[in-house]
């Protein structure tokens, strides 16, 4: 490493650890905080093997974290912080990609994805799963373009391992790289020393373990939460984020309520006009894929089609998306944006490729310009997610203080939200339960339980469709004589006397 390269990664650090926001943590924020936040390796390792929800299943990212708050400690800047280590692995992956295949500036390319810096503020597991997929995705090229030697295979197998036992939807992504790296050794285009068939020995036996904990995980009834229904709306909106239109258009929090309902929720088309940019940017991403596939079929002979790397990722990102695609029909289960993290790195590749054939020095004036527009476009969607607080998250911070303002005044509150959240913001509430007589914790009641409970002098309500799907405790405070707060904090609905 010279000094450029490391003046160059301090840089860098420095730029994404400023990326990193200390707003509030919101409902899944506070999920991981609880893993964080366990004293001891035993305390943590208890609740990942009695824990039904997903995040069980991300469990390298979340011992992780856990490790990590005893060095930086759990403030919602510290817990966020970590994911700047891991976005510069990804970047140092893609700067392996770029120096394979020509591409001088493939890393700078994912500085300026919206989806990068919108999960490099969270504290959740999608920045590991981005930088392990960036990790197997330098690997597999080198694997292919220095036909098996070099550091291909340690590169391959060390994302292996990081994508693996970050996520137990792994198994899709790994299936797809496998599958074409095992076609490839049979066909003998890549080597396969026996050092690393010894190696391939040891990662197998490496992922045994890991086969065993999900299985387990999936018997004990783990799993998300199945509140969206799916529909074609849901597909569109993974598309757009992906490409990176929420910078320009409708935020992530409002895309998931227009996925959810298939209503617009009152909006106009006076209301989306603003969001004109995010179409250019959306539909001219969609354009060049198109327009680039089309001319790589047409110049490269039907022999060679097979070998060409952006043939084959393609295919294998197709393929990838189908599969998310048909389970999430078959679990009826909506799937979002983030599910594909661990293929983002993919999709960077191929939309380097595709800018990089649109702005080749043959192809016109105007071709170039449309490229520079859509690197624009990119950049300043990326500088919104970053800056607006129309991206602003849940404000569970400010919803707490509320309630601990009313409960120090003698009031009784009833909370609709994460408990996780309000236990780390300070609400008298120990392993989901609440320790005082004044605080009531809520979920989807029926009204019956409602009328059963304290009379409240505070509702907090986080987001409807998730924790009062029935609208049963708006209903309460509509009858009851509420009105709504005039401050409420971001996402919340507030009822008060």
């Amino acid at each position: 490493m010279n000094w450029k390269t490391l003046l160059l990664g301090i840089f860098l650090l420095l730029l994404l650890l400023a990326g990193t926001k200390s707003e509030s943590l919101w409902i899944d924020e506070g999920d991981t905080a609880y893993y964080a936040t366990q004293q001891t390796f035993a305390a943590w390792k208890g609740h990942l093997l009695t824990d039904t929800n997903a995040d069980c299943q991300f469990p390298l990212y979340m011992f992780g974290v856990w490790a990590w708050e005893k060095i930086a400690g759990n403030s919602e800047y510290a817990l966020r912080a970590a994911n700047a280590i891991l976005a510069l692995l990804a970047l140092a992956s893609f700067g392996i990609i770029g120096r394979q295949l020509g591409f001088r500036y493939l890393w700078a390319l994912l500085l300026i994805q919206p989806f990068f810096w919108f999960y490099l503020n969270e504290a959740r597991p999608y920045m590991l799963q981005i930088s392990a997929g960036a990790v197997l995705l330098a690997g597999f090229v080198s694997l292919k373009e220095k036909r098996g030697t070099g550091l291909g295979w340690l590169l391959f197998f060390t994302g292996t391992v990081l994508l693996y036992y970050a996520t137990l939807l792994s198994f899709i992504t790994l299936s797809a790289f496998y599958g074409v790296v095992g076609i490839m050794v049979l066909r003998k285009e890549i080597a396969l020393p026996k050092k690393w068939v010894a190696w391939g020995i040891l990662l197998t036996l490496a992922l045994a373990p890991g086969a065993i904990y999900y299985l387990q995980t999936v018997l004990r009834g783990v799993g998300g939460a199945k509140i969206w229904a799916v529909s074609p709306l849901n597909f569109i909106w993974v598309y757009y984020e992906i490409i990176g239109g929420v910078g320009l258009g409708p935020p992530v929090w409002q895309i998931r309520e227009i996925a959810r309902s298939m209503i617009h929720s009152g909006m106009s088309l006076t209301t989306f006009t603003p969001f004109l940019l995010a179409a250019v940017l959306v539909l001219g991403i969609g354009w060049i894929f198109i327009s680039s596939a089309w001319n790589v079929i047409k110049q490269i002979k039907k022999e060679s089609l097979q070998g060409n790397l952006f043939v084959i990722l393609s295919i294998m990102l197709a393929s990838i998306i189908f599969a998310f695609a048909g389970i999430s029909i078959i679990l009826k289960k909506a799937f979002w944006a983030r599910h594909l993290s661990p293929v983002f790195p993919v999709y960077l590749l191929l939309l380097y490729g595709a800018l990089h054939f649109l702005m080749a020095d043959n192809r016109g004036i105007a071709r170039r310009v449309f490229g520079f527009l859509l690197i624009g476009l990119l950049t300043i969607s990326s500088f919104q997610v970053v800056c607006s607080k129309l991206h602003a998250k849940d404000d569970y911070r400010g919803a707490a203080q509320m309630a601990k303002e009313s409960l120090k005044d003698g009031g009784h509150v009833w909370w609709a939200g994460s408990w996780h959240c309000g236990a780390y913001y300070g609400l008298p509430i120990s392993e989901g339960v609440s320790t005082s007589p004044h605080l009531i914790l809520l979920q989807d009641n029926p009204d019956s339980m409602l009328r059963a409970q304290s009379e409240p002098d505070l509702i907090l309500i986080s987001r409807s469709d998730v924790y009062d799907g029935n609208q049963t405790i708006n209903s309460y405070a509509l009858a009851n004589g509420f009105h709504q707060s005039d401050s409420m904090p971001h996402i919340f609905k507030v009822w008060e006397r």
